[in-house]
């Protein structure tokens, strides 16, 4: 073997012990490994100096290393037993100190002559003759060996999860390292005195050190069954290739002429295609037979993600894909806990979750993931045994609930959902049945079902959120539509209304002007006739009943001139009021006194009770306006009065003068009260005095005096209550705030400036 080869070889083992020594320094695993490996290269150039030297006593001492070397080793590796896969072990005392000693003894008597009592130098290898002391050699090398393989054992069937994959790596390395190794450096040299091929025995260790260190700085293996599996597939393979040269060149040598040979080439160039077709078909059946008789004894994961795959690509019920999901991982894993756990995109509130075996008492904890997830910047899968290697990088603490709650609920894996097709959620995977962690081909499995999963959900969620859309659209579609007839019949309505009120408006403002035009003319006959004045030169009876009538009616015609301007001027917000100290005794008196002669046309009674000689306040009022709003309620009752008659009284309430203006007339209905004072509302066309009598067409009326008296009220900072019942009267309250001092001060600085700021209309130049 080449010095090079030799050099490379152990550069490579110094490589895997260095690096899992610096991976973790305090590891007592990782130290013995590391003194392990050292102990193999001081073996290695043991050996190639044992048989390349040409010098007796190099041979000498180098082969007497060989067998320290071997004894280090063996004591070496009973210790990393102790301490592998969990360095936190102690050794006791009464275990290492007589290792030690044995061990001792043993190098002492390895350098020794009764070991290698003798060697011959042949060529290109050396001979040893053997003393007695070689059976010692062999109970310490075979006796720490059997402790490795008996401690190694005991700890597999005790361990779960990480520690019994990273035992079971560490076993085949050592299955596989030991055959080449006892055979060219034990059997063949001790039993058939075969020397040189001794210098291959640190090959096979490669596979050992290989293996074991992969179990130590790795976090997720292959599945000892998959990597056996592939190990022989590999070496079927490899024995086909094998036999099929040695074939080949045999056909060749024997019947060709030759390897070169024209004839050979012309008939391998047309064997090739023949060659590889068969070459495909021993891997697939070597392939099948592996995976069915040894790696997938229950389910393929091919299968499965067909069968998934069969079952949801048409599926829009995210409950039964839930349930496709579940138990495709169940069956694949050997599982008993799985879980789907759905959350809004924005926040950790559950939208849904489908939990099989898991009880999630913290729920809250494990959703901590999501949080996690965004502060790394990517949302890997989380496997407990990997979470535990990362917790001391966590500063935000939440690796460490998300840790506990994993642990309290038996959970092994995490695994996200993906985003790409904007859906927020997990997918949460027990312990296997058989206490194994999960292998890199079960990741891989669940990344491939949990794509595929991912677009079925958000599949699911989008049709479920069009249905919602289309079931809100149709509530709205229906409401607005629902809505609109009922706008559509107050609008019918209010066309109705219009009508009406463009009819009575025209009645009304007809009215005294006919009436007008008439007197007028029958006063005109008169004024020709020379009737108009008596003999003695005064106004005759007939004409001044004529002027009385004209006055009523010109009266009549200007009162609902001036109703519409003060209905538009409300409307606008225009009106304006003069307020002032007003004494409302005077203001009810004066309104009485108006309606007196009203009152006694129609035999009812005119009722003013004062406040029994207290001196009322006076109200913070527009005078003229209040004179209207008296006027109108006292002559809205006269009108709607047939018997009996109108009382008035005022008192003081709080910080506001009350005034009430009762009717012993018709009523009102008490579903029309909430609208007595909206525009052009009246209350029913017919009064009926009794229920045998015929109903009877009620007083005209607008509507607008009632509508302009409650917007006087309200924009002097009033209010207004209506009591009415039928056939017994109504009762309409006004309240006006009373006058406080500083009213007046208040009231001119609101008429400061000229009419145009008051109108809110700037002053002075404009800028355009």
């Amino acid at each position: 073997m080449e010095i090079t080869f030799l050099i490379l070889l152990s550069l490579a083992l110094l490589f895997f012990g260095v690096s899992s020594f610096l991976s973790n320094r305090k590891s007592k695993t990782n130290r013995y490994f590391l003194l392990f490996i050292l102990c193999m290269i001081l073996w290695i150039f043991s050996n190639y100096f044992s048989n390349s030297s040409s010098a007796y006593n190099i041979v000498l001492l180098t082969n007497r290393l060989i067998f320290v070397s071997t004894s280090l080793l063996a004591w070496t590796i009973f210790l990393f037993s102790f301490v592998y896969p969990n360095s936190n072990v102690q050794i006791k005392k009464s275990i290492f100190i007589p290792s030690l000693l044995f061990t001792l003894a043993v190098l002492i008597l390895d350098i020794s002559p009764y070991v290698v009592r003798n060697v011959e130098i042949q060529n290109g290898y050396s001979s040893i003759d053997f003393g007695v002391g070689i059976y010692l050699y062999l109970l310490h090398f075979v006796f720490f060996f059997v402790l490795f393989i008996f401690t190694l054992v005991k700890k597999y069937t005790k361990a779960e999860g990480l520690e019994k994959v990273q035992i079971q790596y560490l076993i085949l390395g050592i299955v596989l390292s030991a055959v080449g190794a006892t055979i060219t450096n034990l059997i063949l040299p001790i039993v058939f005195k075969i020397f040189y091929l001794s210098n291959y025995g640190p090959v096979f260790l490669v596979i050992f050190v290989g293996f074991t260190f992969l179990s130590i700085v790795k976090h997720r293996f292959l599945g000892i069954r998959f990597l056996v599996g592939r190990i022989i597939l590999f070496f079927f393979l490899s024995l086909f290739l094998l036999l099929s040269f040695f074939l080949f060149g045999w056909i060749a040598s024997e019947f060709l002429g030759g390897l070169f040979k024209s004839s050979a080439i012309l008939i391998s160039v047309i064997i090739a295609p023949i060659y590889a077709w068969i070459f495909l078909k021993f891997n697939n059946f070597v392939e099948k037979v592996v995976e069915d008789k040894l790696v997938y004894t229950k389910l393929h994961p091919e299968e499965a993600l067909s069968k998934f795959l069969r079952q949801s690509s048409t599926e829009l019920d995210m409950e039964k894909i839930s349930v496709y999901l579940i138990n495709v991982i169940k069956k694949y894993l050997n599982l008993e806990k799985v879980g789907v756990i759905l959350f809004e995109k924005d926040s950790n509130k559950v939208i849904y979750k489908k939990l099989v075996n898991f009880n999630l008492e913290n729920l809250r904890d494990l959703l901590q993931v999501n949080n996690y997830w965004k502060d790394i910047g990517e949302d890997p899968i989380l496997v407990l045994e990997e979470a535990k290697r990362l917790q001391g990088n966590d500063k935000g603490k939440r690796l460490e609930r998300i840790i506990e709650c994993m642990e309290s609920e038996d959970i092994s894996a995490i695994l996200p959902l993906n985003r790409k097709v904007q859906l927020n959620g997990i997918i949460i995977v027990g312990r296997k049945k058989n206490g194994d962690p999960l292998s890199v081909e079960d990741i891989n499995f669940l990344e491939d079902i949990i794509a595929n999963a991912s677009v079925a959900m958000g599949r699911a969620i989008l049709y479920k959120e069009v249905q919602g859309f289309n079931l809100t659209l149709k509530e709205k579609v229906a409401d607005q539509t629902k809505e609109l007839r009922s706008k559509v019949i107050l609008l019918n309505e209010a066309r109705k209304k219009e009508h009406e009120m463009t009819d009575i408006m025209g009645h009304e403002l007809r009215t005294p002007m006919s009436v007008i035009r008439n007197y007028h003319q029958l006063l005109d006959n008169l004024l020709k006739k020379g009737k108009v004045y008596t003999k003695e030169g005064n106004i005759g009876d007939k004409s001044r009943a004529y002027m009385e009538i004209l006055e009523k009616n010109i009266k009549r015609e200007i009162d609902l001139i001036n109703a519409l301007l003060s209905g538009a001027k409300l409307d606008n917000g225009k009106l304006e009021l003069n307020r002032e100290e007003v004494n409302m005794t005077e203001i009810i008196k004066d309104g009485m006194l108006a309606h007196e002669r009203e009152a006694k046309e129609k035999n009812l009674y005119l009722k003013f009770n004062s406040a029994d000689g207290k001196v009322l306040p006076n109200v913070f009022a527009d005078r003229v306006r209040v004179h209207e709003i008296v006027d109108n309620l006292i002559s809205n009752a006269i009108k709607y009065t047939e018997k009996g008659g109108v009382e008035v009284s005022i008192s003081n309430v709080d910080n506001y003068v009350k005034i009430d203006i009762s009717d012993t007339g018709v009523g009102i209905p008490e579903s029309d009260i909430q609208n007595i004072g909206k525009r052009f509302f009246r209350s029913n066309q017919y009064i009926n005095k009794n229920s045998n009598t015929v109903p009877l067409v009620r007083p005209g009326g607008t509507g607008l005096g009632l509508f302009v008296t409650f917007g006087l009220i309200k924009a002097h900072g009033g209010k207004i209550e209506v009591k009415s019942k039928l056939n017994k009267g109504s009762s309409f309250i006004v309240y006006l705030p009373v006058f406080k001092k500083g009213d007046t001060e208040k009231v001119a600085l609101e008429n400061k400036g000229d009419m145009f700021e008051r109108l809110g209309l700037v002053k002075g130049n404009n800028k355009h």
